[in-house]
């Protein structure tokens, strides 16, 4: 990237760019107080009732698209100063490896997942290193355990929980997660008497963006706290990251209601005269808080989320690009996290290791077919009939393009599209044979696969 003070003749074509970036993804429609005395488990003994009177109340409805209304009101009405002290304070612990958070200043952010249901759309947070933010607030019908055994289980790779929006992911050796003897939803039975905490760094690979096209690879500091307050279980996931992304990438979001998505591995944007350009993603932080109450079968989701990103400095992610990016990470969440079809986690893991343990023939023949199916759906999407992408697509060329790691991303995100009843490009009901057979039970009943996709 070539930074702003260096620009000298090329600096009319670099503006002139950046501009028609900005104008474009502007213009396009998007389809994501004082310490109380500690008590025994390590947080103030107070009850959480930090003040909810600077918030728009809400129906608790599903959120709706960052477009919709068109009443000028979307991202105008600051937070509360509590919970942007909050905020502050977790954002400090990613990559920080044993530093003590401070409940105290982290209660106004509890209260607030715990309070009504407000108009997390309306709410604009602070800017952090120059990166818009938004809040999304949702309602999952199921419990914490659930959403800690798939979405934080080390067996079980996070893309495929969260499929609308990350292609590949996985930790780092070192981080905790990896490391722990026991998951996070045995703990959560527990009396936590004092908070679980752990340290970790992870990397994704994300879906190609609804506006241009792009996908991105990058590393995330993420810090995890399991904690109870009263009768009720919270769980905080924070991210930050660390350094900016790899160049973008082409891609296409071709099917998002099925997942099927297509990764040229060419830089620059799909997006007519500005393919050219390379972007990066400059910083991404989150902070996500999930509250069940007591024992009901449903738990409480308020993520917060910045980023920033663009082509030569300039930023040209905005609020309502990154509330549709958060929105379209919800709907995929719970239709995973939702669907009664989905295997036992346990279950759920064996059949990511046995993928992940496929040998190198087997694995091949399984793309080669994934390969032929995704072509066939390909031909419906003007988007896939571009040249650079054809070449790549046509006569089963896709699995030329395809290392390992993503091969076996594509097989476990087909394995659970057929849990969750999604279309699937490739039938892997040899998965469950296979673990049927290994452990003498009973052949697993699987659903039979819908050759092709939808259109």
């Amino acid at each position: 990237m070539t930074p702003f003070a260096s620009l000298d003749k090329r600096f009319p074509l670099l503006l002139a760019g950046s501009l028609l970036l900005a104008l474009l993804l502007c213009a396009l429609p998007a389809p994501a107080q004082d310490a109380a005395p500690a008590g025994q488990n390590g947080l103030p003994d107070t009850a959480i009732s930090a003040s909810q009177e600077s918030l728009t109340s809400g129906s608790g409805a599903e959120p709706q698209d960052g477009a919709a209304g068109g009443n000028g009101k979307n991202f105008s009405q600051p937070l509360p100063p509590g919970v942007e002290e909050a905020l502050a304070s977790l954002l400090t612990l990613p990559g920080h490896r044993g530093a003590a958070p401070d409940w105290a200043a982290v209660e106004p952010l509890l209260a607030m997942a715990a309070g009504p249901a407000f108009e997390a759309q309306a709410l604009k947070p602070e800017k952090r290193e120059n990166a818009n933010g938004v809040c999304l607030r949702a309602e999952l019908e199921v419990p914490l355990e659930r959403i800690l055994r798939y979405g934080y289980n080390k067996d079980i790779p996070n893309h495929v929980i969260f499929p609308s929006v990350l292609r590949l992911t996985g930790w780092y050796p070192e981080s905790d997660i990896v490391q722990q003897q026991r998951g996070l939803w045995d703990q959560a039975k527990g009396d936590l008497t004092s908070p679980v905490l752990l340290w970790g760094r992870e990397y994704e690979v994300n879906t190609p963006d609804s506006s241009t096209g792009a996908y991105y690879r990058y590393d995330l500091d993420r810090f995890l706290a399991l904690l109870r307050k009263g009768q009720d279980t919270y769980f905080i996931s924070v991210s930050r990251m660390p350094k900016t992304s790899d160049e973008g990438q082409k891609g296409v979001p071709m099917d998002d209601q099925n997942w099927n998505y297509f990764y040229s591995g060419i830089n620059g944007l799909d997006r007519g005269l500005i393919g050219w350009m390379n972007t990066t993603l400059y910083n991404s932080a989150s902070v996500q808080v999930f509250r069940q109450r007591g024992q009901e079968p449903r738990t409480t989701c308020v993520l917060f989320k910045w980023l920033s990103g663009g082509w030569a400095g300039l930023n040209v992610i905005m609020p309502r690009h990154i509330y549709d990016g958060n929105l379209r990470f919800l709907r995929g969440f719970k239709k995973v996290m939702e669907s009664a079809a989905l295997p036992d986690s346990e279950r759920f893991a064996a059949a990511m290791r046995e993928i992940q343990g496929l040998p190198d023939q087997a694995l091949d023949e399984k793309i080669r077919l994934y390969a032929h199916a995704f072509e066939n759906l390909a031909r419906n999407y003007p988007n896939m009939d571009k040249s650079e992408f054809r070449k790549i697509w046509e006569n089963g060329g896709y699995s030329k393009v395809l290392d390992r790691s993503q091969r076996i991303g594509v097989l476990a995100l087909e394995y659970m599209k057929a849990k969750v009843g999604k279309p699937v490009l490739v039938d892997l009901s040899s998965i469950d044979r296979a673990l049927a057979e290994r452990e003498g039970q009973a052949k697993v009943a699987a659903l039979p696969p819908t050759p092709g996709g939808t259109p």
